[in-house]
């Protein structure tokens, strides 16, 4: 079988290491929010099958990479906590991803778009809310948000931290909890799609060749988060998803 990325421009390529850079980076500093700048980003270029399977090595390696950084073996006490919202979120990584081979791009499109519009609109209002920690329909709700997100489009992280916010988690509790999530999450996706049929020998070229960019933010992201100021940085990435989220809608709408 042909690789895809064998049929990919020069100028694309490109576009797509900065791309990797920018939200390894991202994730590096804030924790999250590699998979949806990706996607966005390689979506305006290729189709949204390919951009979806191209960001899938680089988030489970990622992933991993922050959860062995947390001590996954110490977060593992902490899964009784959530038991709900993980596995709500395991069961539906799985059958939302079995279902996007079937889904018009177009309706991919207008669910990210829409997805990333509201989450940074929401997030930019500065709006807070709280729930109980041991309020299981709220783990509920926010592990089928969180599943759907992850399998549809790899953005099960978005969900999670305002899950995890919400019940007031300490800061150390929280960071164990949400790596083992996250690297639970972008080992399912993976399996998923490769059950899917989206994640391939075609489209895996395109996936490890962002390895290197995403990895390399990730690390720059790492080594400098504690000298940004967090909340400027979390705002323009912010406002350039919202840019981002309103960009893909229209195409969903018009292309």
């Amino acid at each position: 079988m042909e690789s895809y990325i064998s049929h990919i421009d020069l100028s694309v390529l490109i576009f797509a290491t900065v791309a990797g850079l920018a939200a390894g980076l991202v994730k590096g500093v804030v924790g999250f929010g590699m998979p949806m700048i990706l996607l966005s980003s390689l979506a305006m270029f290729l189709p949204i099958y390919s951009a979806l399977a191209a960001l899938i090595l680089p988030t489970l390696l990622t992933n991993l990479q922050q959860a062995r950084e947390q001590g996954l073996s110490q977060s593992m006490p902490l899964m009784a906590k959530h038991k709900i919202f993980i596995g709500v979120m395991v069961i539906l990584i799985f059958s939302s991803a079995a279902l996007t081979p079937n889904l018009p791009q177009q309706f991919l499109l207008g669910i990210l778009g829409i997805f990333i519009l509201s989450f940074s609109i929401f997030q930019m209002s500065g709006h807070r809310f709280s729930l109980s920690s041991g309020d299981y329909r709220a783990q509920f709700l926010f592990g089928s948000i969180a599943g759907v997100a992850g399998g549809l489009c790899g953005a099960f992280g978005p969900p999670t931290v305002a899950y995890l916010t919400a019940i007031n988690t300490a800061k150390n509790e929280q960071m164990k909890i949400q790596a083992l999530i996250y690297g639970t999450g972008a080992m399912l996706m993976f399996l998923g799609h490769m059950t899917s049929g989206i994640f391939n020998f075609s489209t895996a070229p395109l996936s490890a060749f962002l390895i290197l960019p995403c990895v390399c933010g990730f690390w720059i992201g790492a080594r400098i988060r504690n000298t940004f100021d967090q909340n400027m940085f979390r705002k323009v990435t912010l406002g350039v998803l919202i840019l981002v989220g309103a960009n893909l809608i229209r195409r969903a709408w018009f292309m």
